[in-house]
């Protein structure tokens, strides 16, 4: 398994060269702390966690088989999935039923073709997307229909990286630490930004931290880890943790709430100076590589009713106990990989597979996490458990009987039980 830490670390800084005046406070009134320690997690069986897990197979056809997922995000209607090796954007029904399909076309001999991560607007029912380069915001509706294109105008507009949309023009963003100084002297950066639209510049900040003594220039440090992602089903609300302190941020257009604060066990927890440290400048990433037992980041960190879902990452390529499940009421700690299959869900894989390995949850609609499995996966648990003499759903046995360990792969839709 290949450890995600250069996707973390190495994310494009982007600057600010304008402060906002409106500073939105941080409102820690009602955070709660919570004690997790990974070596005391459970294991069980699906019957015994889940309350649903249902698997979707994607419709294959010539126009819409693809490689893998690499971005996926749920609307009330579709699953819209984005795939870097075709460099295509596909819409499917929720029944797994193909239904459009965004073409980049090749960019082999044009790097400017290629398709970066799209943001949803579920206001205005439109993707965005932007092509690799200086290019320009696409704008296409949700039958795969080009309806504009907008050219980046150079230094007359920020830069938006990690944004997401949170009204019909809003947008929301994060932020990587930076060391730049604001031009204003004030010595004091920002995590969390906001905008009226992706064509203005900043009217908000939140999320304070100071620059002074922070060197991150040659060895980046993410202070999201991530992405921003849905949280209880609320289209204006989001999740941010804050990797080097283990705080997990609710952050909405005008409030910005700490939540919570995740407290590891000290051989597994970051030095407390770890970020402004002298003795760990320019050696971040060395250090998590030389102490590989240590949690460096939180991510796929979705809330579900009682449960906290989220991801412990390590260098150690061994742990087998970094996706984990915490019931906020009764403090149980489930360890996602020693859960094992069942009847229930028809002894198919819950987490073995490389795409679960890289991947753990895309997203979350408030309702259900979701993840993916290859049909290489899929079928392989067919022949393992075919003395069982399993009676599948017709959806699933039309997919066996009809498909292939080529096909689609399948996306799983979780729902934890809420008492556990």
């Amino acid at each position: 398994m290949i450890k995600p830490i250069m996707l973390f670390w190495a994310a494009l800084l982007s600057t600010t060269t304008l402060h906002a005046q409106k500073i939105i406070p941080v409102d820690s009134s009602k955070i709660d702390t919570l004690r997790i320690d990974p070596s005391h997690a459970i294991g069980g069986n699906a019957s015994d966690v889940f309350e649903e897990l249902n698997y979707i197979p994607l419709e294959s056809t010539k126009e819409s088989t693809f490689g893998k997922i690499d971005q996926l995000e749920v609307t009330d209607d579709y699953f819209v999935i984005r795939d870097e090796t075709t460099n295509c954007i596909l819409f499917f029904k929720k029944n797994g039923k193909f239904h459009a399909k965004i073409d980049g076309g090749s960019y082999q001999l044009n790097d400017g073709k290629r398709l970066q991560a799209f943001h949803l607007n579920k206001w205005t029912r439109q993707l965005v997307v932007k092509r690799n380069g200086p290019g320009g915001y696409l704008y296409y509706d949700f039958n795969a229909k080009l309806l504009s294109e907008v050219p980046i105008k150079g230094k007359e507009l920020y830069y938006w990286n990690d944004y997401r949309f949170v009204g019909k023009d809003a947008i929301l963003d994060i932020e990587d630490y930076s060391n730049d100084r604001p031009k204003d002297s004030t010595k004091i950066n920002y995590l969390v930004q906001y905008g009226k639209g992706l064509m203005e510049q900043v009217s908000a900040e939140g999320i304070p931290y100071n620059t002074v003594g922070l060197k991150t220039n040659s060895d980046i440090y993410s202070a999201n880890t991530a992405g921003l992602l849905p949280h209880a089903g609320k289209d204006d609300t989001f999740l941010l943790v804050n990797a080097p302190d283990y705080l997990m941020y609710e952050v909405s257009p005008q409030v910005v709430k700490l939540r919570y604060r995740f407290i590891f066990p000290m051989q597994q927890s970051l030095p407390v100076n770890y970020l402004y440290g002298k003795e760990f400048a320019d050696r971040h990433i060395k250090y998590v590589q030389e102490h590989k037992k240590l949690i460096y980041a939180i991510g796929s960190y979705f809330e579900l009713g009682d449960n906290l879902i989220f991801k412990t990452h390590t260098s150690d390529v061994a742990n087998k106990d970094e996706n984990l499940i915490y019931n906020l009421k009764s403090g149980t700690l489930i360890s996602y990989e020693r859960i094992s299959p069942d009847d229930s869900n028809y002894f198919l894989p819950l987490w073995e597979g490389l795409d679960f390995a890289n991947n753990s949850f895309f997203t979350s609609d408030g309702k259900y996490v979701y993840s993916d499995f290859s049909s290489l996966d899929m079928f392989k648990a067919l022949e393992e458990h075919k003395d069982k003499n399993i009676k599948y759903p017709p959806h699933l046995q039309e997919y066996f009987t009809k498909g292939s360990r080529k096909d689609n792969p399948v996306i799983i839709q979780v729902k934890p039980k809420q008492v556990l």
